[in-house]
């Protein structure tokens, strides 16, 4: 599978009109961060946290908004077997403890 190149990326997309993903905060903070470049090892599914434009001084001066990316399942163009990357807005939520849930905390 060929590799997607940090040239592949650009600049900032804007991020409404971008999928969203839920996600419990600490599933986001648990992920890679790979903000400056993209992680080695295309395979399809993998995720990572992006803080987009942070190291770009193409973008000094504009918010620099976290995404989720993650790389797509396979497909073909001219011969060749590719992944996107597929880039989401992160909506995140915290842990549920027991007594949000209204149960006893037994711990």
């Amino acid at each position: 599978m060929r590799q997607a190149t940090a040239g592949d990326v650009g600049l900032v997309p804007p991020t409404e009109g971008l999928p969203i993903i839920c996600m419990l905060r600490g599933e986001f903070e648990a992920l890679p961060e790979y903000s400056c470049t993209l992680p080695t090892g295309v395979v399809p599914g993998k995720r990572w946290r992006r803080h987009d434009g942070a190291h770009d001084h193409r973008q000094r001066g504009r918010p620099h908004p976290w995404l989720v990316c993650e790389y797509s399942e396979p497909f073909m163009d001219g011969g060749e077997v590719y992944c996107s990357v597929l880039v989401y807005r992160p909506v995140l939520s915290r842990e549920a403890t027991a007594s949000d849930l209204g149960l006893e905390d037994f711990s």
